[in-house]
């Protein structure tokens, strides 16, 4: 009986460190308030994990809050994009502020688009990610 819980402790170690595995973490200092995620965000340091699914978790490294987001729909990233090789976070930035509209993580990844609200006067920032984990 021991030998067996062993063997499913061991067996769930694996399942996740498998998991974990799959994620990449990048690293992104946003320099503005934005929204499109959940809510509003300060401006700060933060930790931006894909999982294998394209869900995305955004974590405030300041106040270690935790906002998940489902991209509405994935595309080829740009061609200018891909020859920058470099992995970002795209800003649409209006009067009523700035909020996110996507996010790439470089290579043979696909472009994340989140849904937003259009804007009559705006401008796109782009903010590079640095590869923290693979």
């Amino acid at each position: 009986m021991k030998s067996l819980t062993k063997w499913m402790v061991a067996a769930a170690a694996v399942t996740v460190a498998a998991v974990g595995a799959s994620a990449q973490v990048l690293q992104a200092d946003v320099p503005f308030a934005f929204g499109g995620v959940a809510g509003r965000e300060s401006p700060g340091t933060y930790q931006v994990t894909i999982d294998s699914n394209h869900l995305v978790h955004f974590r405030n490294m300041d106040t270690h809050d935790t906002r998940l987001a489902t991209p509405a729909f994935l595309s080829d990233p740009k061609k200018e994009w891909r020859a920058s090789a470099l992995p970002k976070m795209v800003f649409q930035c209006g009067p009523s502020g700035c909020e996110i509209v996507g996010l790439w993580a470089g290579g043979d990844n696909p472009a994340l688009n989140f849904r937003s609200k259009a804007h009559d006067d705006t401008k796109i920032a782009m903010i590079p990610l640095r590869v923290v984990a693979r």
